[in-house]
């Protein structure tokens, strides 16, 4: 059996962007129309109305994207280029695609196609990849077993680098400014669509996918042929990480956060953190609990704010003014919504003590990118407050995060981040805020998503191409994405021990 990755592996060589301000250094992937697919399979535009999707996509992101305006990608002159050689009759299909990739390329994670599968070739991989630091493996999701345990390393697919399959992968699910926990959660779920990736780079559309495997002790490799799909059967979640919430050894009480989106959870955040009361340390695992809404951090931040405690703008952000309702626009109530509760600066209906603490964090905050105030609300912020009803947890608290974690996820982390006794243990979160709306092409009916607000951390760092990077770096092992270990819950529990010992 060959060496897997060591309890003791750190995400390191797949490094994790540091700042938006280093985009300006980035070169943008290069963007173009798709190989045309089998043209019996797809409908046709003229080129009269590609040309106006085209522009309309073109006006869209002009006028109400909040992060085009953030990165140096110029989809405007890339758009034009484009139309200007269109062929005569153009796939609905390439003008789909087409959008996808300069949705990644505008730096907006939450811009991607609406049912993205009905625009690629029915041709998937029943086998799924993943990463451990910089080695990509292979694996069958359902059995949850290495496709070679004695070479579990991708060397190539179609005789093709694997590097070459990524980074195709990447361009069309993360783009050039996407974090790298970005790129792990979306680049691997894209790997499956290898009828779409083989039309990307060129090559021939088979029945068999050939996957050349190696260890890391020698230079061998072992080839595995595997019968593709017609189907893309949902994978179960990698590392099969439970939901429920528990004591662990020596008093360490353990919170599951599973999901950032399901309404049983914050009665069960009261109820667990009930009988947490007396522990002697907190984990609280949002391990791949993605996005949602901000219930679960109003539910538990306050057991963490003495009970004095003034309120702590936890995240800020700007919106897009549509273009043209500038001088009727209403800014109050726009964010302060179901999902978000995020008020407005000048909201006559906010509470003098937020306002007052909202004042005071402005005073010195910097973000490393300024919205354009012509094209962009003033700000609206979140503000956590203590609760009378909730005792004040003053323990030790570890939160784990991943790539799994985003949108709601990552405003989850990087409120405790750096707050009291709190620390952040295992992989940067996914990095994405945008307030997603969904906007449809006139003559493809191509519908897609677009951010329309720009989110920061309190560090004044956007949550886009960035996300929460933890106190302690702790990767997973092959094993622990396969589901069969949790190595990283069990450092976790010996670094607590540690530092309860000192």
């Amino acid at each position: 059996m060959t060496a897997m990755p060591t309890a003791s592996t750190v995400f390191d060589g797949f490094s994790h962007q540091a700042s938006r301000a280093s985009y300006s250094t980035c070169t943008p992937h290069t963007v173009a129309l798709s190989p045309a697919l089998d043209k019996s399979a797809y409908p046709l535009l003229s080129r009269e109305h590609a040309n106006a999707d085209l522009t309309q996509l073109t006006q869209f992101i002009a006028e109400r994207s909040s992060y085009a305006l953030s990165v140096s990608f110029p989809y405007r002159t890339v758009l034009d280029s484009v139309r200007a050689t269109l062929p005569d009759t153009v796939q609905v299909e390439q003008i789909a695609l087409l959008t996808q990739k300069i949705l990644q390329e505008i730096g907006d994670a939450h811009g991607r196609l609406v049912n993205i599968e009905q625009y690629i070739p029915a041709v998937f991989s029943p086998v799924c990849f993943g990463r451990v630091g910089r080695l990509c493996f292979a694996y069958d999701p359902v059995q949850r077993e290495l496709l070679d345990p004695l070479y579990p390393y991708v060397h190539s697919i179609d005789g093709l680098p694997i590097d070459s399959w990524l980074a195709c992968a990447d361009a069309l699910s993360a783009g050039t400014y996407g974090s790298s926990s970005s790129k792990t959660l979306r680049g691997f779920l894209f790997m499956r669509y290898i009828g779409l990736l083989r039309n990307e780079l060129g090559l021939p559309q088979r029945d068999i996918l050939r996957i050349s495997l190696r260890n890391t002790n020698d230079d061998a490799l072992v080839e595995h042929q595997v019968s593709l799909s017609e189907q893309l059967i949902t994978p179960p979640a990698p590392l099969n990480l439970p939901k429920e919430s528990r004591m662990l050894d020596n008093n360490i009480a353990y919170l599951r956060i599973y999901s950032q989106h399901d309404d049983a959870l914050p009665p069960l955040i009261h109820a667990n953190m009930a009988r947490f009361k007396d522990s002697r340390a907190l984990i609280i695992d949002a391990r791949q609990c993605g996005g949602g809404v901000r219930d679960n951090l109003l539910a538990l931040f306050p057991y963490f704010m003495a009970p004095n405690s003034a309120p702590y703008i936890a995240n800020v952000c700007k919106l897009r003014i549509p273009k043209g309702q500038e001088p009727e626009f209403n800014p109050i109530g726009q964010l302060d919504t179901w999902d978000k509760k995020v008020p407005y600066r000048h909201d006559p209906m906010v509470a003098a003590k937020d306002i007052a603490a909202l004042e005071q964090f402005l005073s010195t905050f910097q973000p490393v990118w300024e919205p354009p105030p012509k094209a962009f609300s003033d700000w609206y912020f979140m503000a956590l407050r203590p609760d009378s009803q909730k005792y004040y947890y003053d323990k030790p608290v570890y939160l784990m995060v991943d790539w799994g974690v985003g949108s709601a996820g990552d405003i989850f982390s990087s409120s405790f981040k750096d707050w009291g006794n709190i620390q952040l243990v295992g992989m940067p979160t996914n990095g994405r805020s945008g307030n997603a709306i969904t906007f449809t092409l006139p003559h493809s009916q191509v519908s897609f998503m677009l951010s329309t607000m720009a989110s920061f951390q309190k560090d004044g760092q956007l949550y886009e191409g960035t996300g929460v990077s933890p106190d302690y770096h702790l990767a997973h092992t092959i094993q622990d994405w396969l589901g069969h270990t949790d190595s990283q819950l069990e450092r976790t529990q010996l670094l607590i021990q540690q530092q309860l010992d000192v």
